[in-house]
């Protein structure tokens, strides 16, 4: 039976990589955009950070580049093996430091430069000659600003509250400014980012911005992220005396109990399903990571601090059988990264060890707690759900970009067996659903079941007073994954394929796979 499937690389070229080189071959496009911040969209778990390694940057050192700048909000953002991998494929260097970046253009090199906002606006001696230096060959360099919906997602204070979805009492726009010296000397600025702005969609706000790609439907895309499992909503405010007046105030006793559930029953029974089918499949991989967000100490109000949720998840897993010495537990806030084992001893660690030992599978840590981190750009592929212990209420309950930002962090492609997913089968998981079993010799319900487990989400959060998180979740559901639900028939027939008579009712669920939704105003949320 013919598959009715794309191609994931076909997707990825159709909704990314051709309205790219379209944009770069086409002289009058580049000529009309050229004092523009040209914003490239696509959903978490799409490949956007291997379109920049892998594509964009080798097509711009092919038109006249020498040096791509690479700017994110957090050193966690900066991909850095990613980068040192496609470099020595297609013959750049990468480096985080300035004037080794410098020294190599010096000798002929192709450079890419990865460096925080933080660092590229900071004021100090070395920040500004370095910044100088940047904006004085800047005709012969490409800039990324990567999760643009952050420093970049607006550009003066005027549209702050519109855009970002609260008052601040003060907003430079220093990156929008610097980016605005770049494009005086060359119009390749681009911006990164799976939730465009209202500014950046020309909803809001001086028109600074042009997005160059169509935002790629679910129905395209349903077998290149991890499928949400549940969205589960909990009582997460009351409304009490805080301070002299009557305001939502978390519900602390609920929040542990939530916290409790999510990793007794979803947590630690999905580790346990995993090593149960392990004994029929020795290359899956039972290792699973959760993230859980939190609040710090100017946000006790709306949010479980950081510190308490520690002291909590301890519990919770030394009473679930987790041995006391180990380091199962990793926090990353501004001031503090590192790891805890279960007796509250802590080890500084940085965000790359962080990331690392979430994703390998022999690293004791299965959760990361953060507080202001974990945003975006967090590439964890084995996240099995996340559980917010933080109420998002900013003012204006639509601008929800950093909230659908946060639950994107799950969708990853994992398929519960390692790396083989991605060597043997290039992220193309159609192409293992219909080849793993016969070339491993696994049955098809082994893999069928392990499937369901390691490569399905579940999100956990908290009602709010402005029904934000409800909103956040409605948009994400509808325009980011598929459920479960919705693609187990697809999944089933691909894996069981030959296994099923023609006149199976399964062969015929590939045929709806196109959605026919009306969403309402979010037809038009990500129109370009």
């Amino acid at each position: 039976m013919p598959i009715l499937l794309k191609n994931p690389e076909d997707i990825r070229k159709k909704w990314l990589l051709e309205p790219f080189l379209r944009f770069l071959q086409n002289n009058h496009d580049r000529d009309l955009y050229k004092n523009l911040i040209k914003v490239l969209q696509a959903p978490t778990g799409f490949g956007k950070t291997y379109a920049v390694t892998n594509f964009f940057i080798p097509k711009l050192f092919e038109d006249n580049v020498n040096l791509v700048v690479y700017a994110a909000p957090n050193v966690e953002n900066i991909d850095s093996d990613s980068f040192v991998i496609a470099g020595q494929q297609y013959e750049y260097l990468f480096t985080k430091d300035p004037d080794t970046a410098f020294r190599f253009l010096k000798q002929g090199k192709k450079v890419v430069l990865g460096l925080t906002h933080s660092y590229l606006c900071n004021s100090s001696k070395k920040c500004v000659s370095h910044r100088n230096k940047l904006i004085e060959i800047a005709d012969q360099s490409a800039w990324f600003i990567e999760e643009c919906h952050s420093w970049l997602g607006v550009t003066s204070q005027e549209w702050y509250k519109d855009v970002i979805g609260h008052a601040t009492p003060h907003f430079g726009g220093t990156v929008y400014k610097l980016s605005k010296q770049i494009l005086q000397k060359t119009d390749l600025v681009f911006g990164i980012t799976a939730t465009p702005t209202k500014q950046h969609r020309g909803v809001v706000g001086d028109n600074c911005f042009t997005i160059l790609n169509d935002w790629c439907p679910v129905h395209e895309r349903l077998l290149l992220t991890k499928w949400s499992k549940k969205y589960r909503e909990y009582k997460g405010f009351d409304i009490e005396n805080y301070k002299g007046k009557k305001q939502p105030v978390i519900n602390t006793e609920m929040c542990e109990q939530v916290l409790k559930n999510y990793v007794i029953g979803h947590h630690v029974a999905n580790i346990k399903r995993l090593e149960n089918l392990q004994e029929y499949d020795t290359n899956v991989v039972p290792k699973l990571s959760s993230l859980i967000v939190c609040g710090g100490s100017n946000n006790v109000r709306l949010s479980i601090h950081i510190d308490d949720a520690v002291d909590w998840l301890s519990d919770i897993l030394a009473n679930a059988g987790y041995a006391e010495v180990c380091q199962w537990i990793a926090i990353m806030t501004d001031k503090q990264k590192g790891f805890y084992n279960l007796h509250g001893d802590f080890t500084p660690a940085t965000e790359d060890d962080i990331i690392a030992a979430l994703n390998d599978p022999d690293s004791d840590c299965q959760f990361v707690l953060v507080n202001n981190k974990g945003k975006a750009g967090i590439n964890v592929f084995n996240l099995t759900g996340i559980c917010s212990l933080r109420i998002r209420n900013p003012s204006r309950t639509d601008c929800t970009e950093l909230s659908r930002q946060i639950i994107g962090r799950q969708t990853r492609l994992n398929s519960g067996h390692g790396n083989i997913l991605s060597e043997e089968y290039q992220y193309n998981l159609e192409k293992m659903c219909l080849n793993y079993c016969k070339e491993y010799g696994v049955e098809p319900n082994i893999f069928y079941e392990t499937l369901k487990v390691a490569n399905t989400f579940e999100f956990c959060f908290p009602t709010t007073p402005g029904e934000h998180w409800e909103l956040s979740v409605t948009e994400f559901d509808e325009l980011y994954t598929a459920s479960w639900d919705r693609v187990k028939d697809i999944v089933r027939n691909l894996i069981f394929e030959d296994q099923l008579c023609a006149h199976c009712p399964l062969h015929n669920k590939l045929s709806s796979v196109k959605d026919d939704f009306d969403f309402g105003p979010l037809n038009e949320l990500f129109a370009s």
